[in-house]
């Protein structure tokens, strides 16, 4: 006499997608072999096991949601829910849930699940890449009006510095001066890079380069945090543009300040590094320098981490953060050569460094 379930149960375990059933206590009784590889789980380890407890609850709310409505008859569901494999990964997967009539078979219900994760994060991309397209189609325009208005700035700053030549406000005046001129020429290489230009580059100072953003940033700092800084007394030269490195090192500083909640530090170390070894292998050549801004702050989580130079992500929505500050800092440091990277734990600061190719 054949066996009935167990031919059932070899035709769904040659069924390409995953196959999961559950008993009419919504008990999982039936895991194919797909859904062993795409989730982790193996057959002996989901059986016996309450659904939600393997595929989650959203899962079960959707088939109980059709099961309270339905009479007697079969009926399919088609549903969404995400899946939290062995590994811990989310996926997301597209369901067909079967849900057949009572006393018909030793299945209350059979579903089958498309894996949609990565057409998930192909839309997610998409839409980031159609947001930062608009953006700049509107740069060019916001770039050349802030450009008119640094002309007049830089103007009246420059009678300003002549005015208080021999007073102590000239000081004052010329740091204000230099500040619209790094200003402007950041507006142009934003607007070169919405026309896919390239950066100016050129050979800049890195000692000087770092005192600059250290006075500036001392000034707009809070007095509860101190900012420190220690490089070499024989001066850096580095192959970079030296506004858009101006620019990284400010957006750093911010990011270390938002993050040191009370009475903190915040320090920069300069350093070099040889790469001759391959311990970063995405960097291409042998030897960088290397700056390096840790704080005292709340740290990260490592999904944070994860995710902090992705366009747009950002944990300060209430307070006004807009998600570009570290993906301005990753894209202009891959543009120069570059890279940054990170060490962070949760409640003990985060240290970022950035390589600069030599």
């Amino acid at each position: 006499m054949i066996d009935l379930n167990k031919g059932l149960d070899r035709v769904l375990d040659m069924i390409p997608i995953p196959v999961v059933g559950w008993d009419y206590n919504y008990n999982i009784i039936y895991w194919n072999q797909k859904a062993s590889s795409t989730f982790g789980w193996d057959g002996v380890e989901v059986l016996g096991k309450p659904i939600e407890d393997v595929i989650g609850s959203d899962f079960k709310k959707d088939v109980e949601g059709v099961e309270r409505d339905r009479n007697s008859e079969d009926i399919t569901v088609l549903h969404k829910a995400r899946v939290i494999t062995k590994e811990g990964n989310e996926r997301a997967c597209e369901w067909t849930s079967v849900l057949l009539s009572p006393n018909s078979h030793r299945f209350h219900g059979i579903s089958m699940a498309k894996d949609v994760s990565r057409i998930e994060v192909m839309q997610k991309k998409m839409i980031e890449s159609q947001r930062l397209a608009s953006m700049g189609q509107h740069l060019g325009s916001v770039c050349h009006e802030i450009n008119n208005l640094l002309v007049g700035i830089i103007g009246y700053l420059s009678i300003a510095k002549v005015e208080t030549r021999g007073r102590k406000a000239q000081e004052e005046v010329v740091s204000a001066l230099n500040i619209a001129r790094r200003v402007k020429s950041l507006m142009m290489n934003l607007l070169s890079h919405t026309r896919n230009g390239r950066e100016g580059e050129g050979k800049c100072s890195l000692n000087r380069v770092v005192t600059e953003v250290v006075e500036f940033s001392k000034k707009i700092l809070p007095e509860r945090i101190t900012l420190s800084s220690t490089y070499p007394d024989n001066g850096i030269m580095v192959n970079t543009d030296e506004n858009i490195l101006y620019n990284v090192l400010l957006n750093l500083i911010m990011n270390a300040r938002d993050a040191v909640k009370g009475e903190g530090f915040i320090s920069i170390n300069l350093d070099k590094f040889d790469n001759r070894e391959g311990q970063i292998p995405i960097l291409s050549k042998n030897k960088f320098v290397t700056i390096s801004i840790t704080d005292t702050g709340c740290g990260m989580t490592e999904a944070i981490k994860k995710r902090i130079f992705e366009p747009f992500f950002t944990t300060k929505e209430n307070s006004g953060g807009t998600g570009l500050g570290l993906y301005i800092v990753y894209s202009s440091l891959r543009k120069l050569g570059g890279w940054v990277d990170v060490v962070t734990a949760e409640g003990n600061g985060s240290t970022f460094t950035i390589y600069l190719p030599l």
